[in-house]
């Protein structure tokens, strides 16, 4: 159970508020791709929103808000190229700037208010004290597995591993399980995103917005231990390498095409 002063969280979904919450944004954000009314639009998403709200999980609210206000920009390239490397950029540094920068510890003290506790908590305490873990075993180069990282440690315990349990940031997770590897597929996640918004379906643009709410979601969350958004990412990964794949073969159709009318 999750409680802060003696005080449960509100209809007490723990940790699996967050799982509740990116349900919701997820096949919410699936079915806007296919709903062509604008008024069962705004309704799915008025009710979406109320929902993860009940969850009283911030960082699904964030992330569904974020990808709205980038949806309508979806056909300016440029703009979708700023915003994905802000979005994704976010990602890593916010683990960054609680690595490197001292801050007030009272901040995520036991009764502080505000609604950046929970981030402030983060950056002063998680991250710090996954990172120091995960130097202290030497993982910061090869990774420690998914078996040491996430809540296959909590399933099943390990001797002397206690903070790499919880990383709650998805750059966080990757370096922690992967090393070095880790941020490199962090950033896979740019040319992820920038060829969903090139091509022009409803598949596209649907797992495009998935995709972004599931990094946005990341910025402070495990968001690979909700089965889920793996199984989406992996969907858009398929999508974009299918859609490459066939744009290389009609190419090269028409090349030869081409040298088959220039030489009769």
């Amino acid at each position: 159970t999750w409680a802060a002063d003696g005080i449960d969280r509100p209809a007490g979904f723990a940790r699996m508020s967050t799982t509740a919450a990116t349900l919701t944004a997820i096949f919410t954000l699936y079915l806007c791709a296919f709903t062509r009314s604008k008024v069962l639009l705004l309704a799915l998403l008025g009710v979406a929103f109320a929902t993860i709200l009940v969850t009283t999980n911030k960082s699904t609210a964030v992330a569904l808000v974020a990808v709205l206000l980038v949806m309508p920009f979806y056909s300016q390239r440029l703009l979708c190229r700023v915003a994905f490397v802000v979005l994704v950029g976010m990602g890593a540094l916010l683990p960054l700037v609680g690595l490197w920068t001292p801050m007030d510890p009272s901040l995520a003290a036991s009764g502080a208010e505000g609604s950046l506790v929970s981030l402030y908590d983060r950056m002063i305490n998680t991250w710090p004290r996954l990172a120091d873990e995960v130097l202290r075993r030497d993982w910061n180069w090869t990774g420690g597995g998914f078996g040491m990282v996430g809540s296959a440690v909590n399933m099943f315990p390990v001797d002397n591993v206690k903070y790499p349990a919880v990383a709650d940031s998805l750059f966080m997770y990757l370096w922690a399980c992967f090393g070095l590897m880790g941020p490199v597929l962090y950033a896979l996640l740019l040319p992820l995103l920038m060829t969903l918004r090139s091509k022009n379906s409803w598949m596209g643009r649907g797992l495009l917005s998935i995709s972004l709410c599931v990094v946005v979601v990341g910025w402070t969350t495990d968001v690979l231990e909700v089965p889920v958004c793996g199984l989406f990412l992996g969907m858009a990964v398929a999508h974009a390498l299918r859609l490459k794949a066939m744009s290389s073969h009609w190419l090269s159709a028409e090349r030869r095409r081409s040298n088959r009318d220039d030489y009769p």
